[in-house]
């Protein structure tokens, strides 16, 4: 009720009530002219929110942009006359999608113990209104194998979970894993160039700047850790040499 009278009014629902206008607290406390408006604010977010996620209500749009114009009552209502009532929920049938490039896509409807075991040896990405989406990398599928799933087991559930073929490279990928383990990784790392080779000596030569320098790409670039940047900036200057921190920063 709360929340249907603060957005018919347009107040926060953190708003302490002394802070809220006079003519708003004088309507909450006395007003009945505009209750008809309330109960239906009210009804609505019932409808479109604790109902919807009950599973009570379907939710319709007049478009694929648009707010929820229009509901039906799910055969779950009826669990609220009467608690004993048989209540039977079809299974989906829905199935995952997969990519050579190692991404799946499994849709909400999907049922969950299919998004559980792609889960294992997945990294979740992003979610959208009609899937979750699921990329398979070398860690994840080392997380897997610490867990007892093997390469045969993944590829089980895999083949399980789609309803086209697996994509030939990506079976090659796994099995190369299988054998050999993570071979190849993506570091984050910035890099430092100096104005010459005398100025990068005095860095590597000092022990408080040496400790965040990495591998050295030319007579007067090297790499840097990206989470070492401000360290360094900071050693450099107890030592009296001013580094000009990353752009973005």
């Amino acid at each position: 009720l709360i929340t249907s009278l603060a957005a018919h009014y347009g107040f926060e629902l953190d708003t302490p009530f002394e802070e809220l206008p006079t003519e708003i607290r004088n309507v909450i406390l006395h007003g009945f002219e505009d209750w008809d408006a309330i109960d239906g604010a009210m009804l609505r977010y019932m409808l479109l929110g604790p109902l919807h996620w009950l599973g009570v209500t379907d939710l319709g749009m007049l478009s694929e942009h648009d707010a929820a114009a229009f509901f039906r009552l799910t055969p779950a209502v009826s669990l609220f006359f009467d608690s004993e009532t048989a209540l039977t929920i079809k299974e989906s049938s829905a199935s995952a999608s997969i990519w050579a490039d190692a991404r799946l896509r499994v849709p909400r409807r999907a049922v969950r113990s299919l998004r559980y075991q792609i889960a294992r040896f997945t990294k979740w990405e992003s979610i959208d209104e009609d899937n979750y989406h699921y990329r398979i990398t070398p860690t994840t599928l080392d997380v897997a194998k610490d867990q007892g799933l093997e390469y045969s087991h993944i590829l089980s559930i895999l083949e399980s979970a789609v309803e086209k073929d697996m994509p030939p490279t990506l079976i090659e990928a796994l099995e190369r894993w299988s054998e050999r383990g993570s071979e190849a990784w993506i570091e984050r790392n910035l890099i430092l160039q100096v104005h010459d080779t005398q100025t990068l000596e005095f860095l590597q030569n000092n022990r408080s700047t040496a400790r965040y320098l990495q591998e050295t790409l030319g007579p007067t670039v090297i790499l840097i850790r990206e989470q070492d940047w401000m360290h360094l900036c900071t050693a450099a200057a107890r030592l009296g040499l001013l580094i000009e921190p990353p752009a973005d920063n």
